[in-house]
């Protein structure tokens, strides 16, 4: 049996609560990250058509079961696919270490809904 991919698009890794929650539906599942940088200028058609090139890329390259990760608007714009996708509600805590720096950590809350208006009712 093929594993299923999970495509985890985002700057940052998924944290254990989100992968956790992936291996309880499917233990044998493949957790891919990818760092995408989505086209955003003024023309909306060309933005359009580079973003569209970016979700069928991804999926020619490694036919993901699901997208997950933390999308922009421009990114949502250009979805024309079938692959269910989930956004990540995080919180995002600042917390100061001891040295004085700045550390953002992100808590997992929950998993959006379906954003892929493909597959919406």
């Amino acid at each position: 049996m093929k594993k299923e991919t999970i495509l985890w698009l985002s700057r940052h890794p998924m944290n254990s609560e989100q992968e956790a929650y992936w291996k309880g539906i499917n233990p044998d599942v493949e957790i891919v990250t990818e760092n995408i940088t989505w086209a955003n200028s003024a023309d909306s058609m060309e933005d359009w058509r580079a973003n569209t090139a970016i979700w069928n890329r991804l999926i020619e390259q490694y036919h993901p079961a699901v997208f997950t990760g933390v999308f922009p608007t421009v990114a949502l714009e250009a979805v024309n696919h079938k692959v269910p996708m989930y956004s990540s509600v995080s919180l995002q805590n600042s917390i100061e270490r001891q040295d004085g720096t700045k550390q953002i950590v992100f808590v997992h809350v929950r998993w959006s809904r379906d954003l892929n208006p493909l597959n919406r009712n």
